[in-house]
């Protein structure tokens, strides 16, 4: 059985009945031309102000992905910081969500975009890309295209993200469930465009390296190479 990440494999072996051994990792690899073509969306549409520092959140309202975490984590940001929340996908605006967002001192930066069909060039616009899951990744899609198109993303410290960044380096790495650190992370990058500048490269560079086609075609090559050997 392969599996995408270390954690799904992991999730396999301790399963009581499943033969150890039986599972492999690999990685589900990207290929960079996927991105070449991508061109930054405008965001004119969201009459964002000039000074704006644009978070994507592409995400869903299952409770995995940690939204109310996110939201939390803004009553721990200064208002005078000019960070708006672009929320990409079905059903964040309405229920729990929306009743959270409209308790937070920041409720008028939350930007509800519903479906969008242009996900990665409205991704490719912001500055940054945050994802705050708290399980249930087994390799996040949206944190590899961020990095592949060198936005500079916060992603939590869940199975499914292990390996997927060098924290500090290639991207913020914080405790799952924890506003606190979602908050200092979010504040980090928004107050320095440098490090930012410094870390979107970096990520890209790491994801190219580690999560890239040619080394999944590897991987699996070796995974049938082992079964005709074996």
């Amino acid at each position: 059985i392969t599996c995408v990440s270390d954690a799904v494999k992991e999730s396999f072996e301790r399963q009581l009945f499943f033969p150890k051994g039986k599972a492999v990792t690999v990685s589900k690899g990207h290929d960079p031309a996927w991105y070449a073509d991508i061109q930054p969306a405008g965001l004119s549409e969201f009459s964002l102000p000039g000074n704006a520092v644009a978070v994507a959140v592409v995400a869903n309202a299952r409770r995995m992905k940690g939204i109310p975490f996110l939201i939390e984590a803004t009553h721990r940001i200064p208002p005078g910081l000019p960070v708006y929340f672009l929320m990409i996908g079905r059903g964040l605006e309405g229920g729990k969500t929306g009743q959270l967002v409209a308790r937070s001192p920041l409720r008028d930066r939350f930007i509800f975009t519903g479906f969008r069909s242009d996900v990665l060039s409205l991704v490719s616009a912001c500055d940054i890309s945050l994802l705050p899951s708290v399980k249930g990744e087994g390799l996040s899609k949206v944190l590899l295209e961020s990095m592949f198109l060198g936005v500079p993303a916060i992603m939590t410290n869940i199975g499914g993200n292990r390996g997927l960044a060098i924290h500090g380096e290639t991207a913020l790495v914080v405790p799952a469930g924890n506003p606190d650190a979602l908050a200092e992370a979010v504040i980090l990058l928004a107050e320095n465009p440098e490090l930012r500048r410094e870390m979107g490269p970096k990520g890209r560079a790491f994801v190219r390296s580690h999560f890239g086609i040619d080394r999944s075609v590897a991987e699996m090559k070796a995974v049938y190479e082992s079964l005709v050997g074996g």
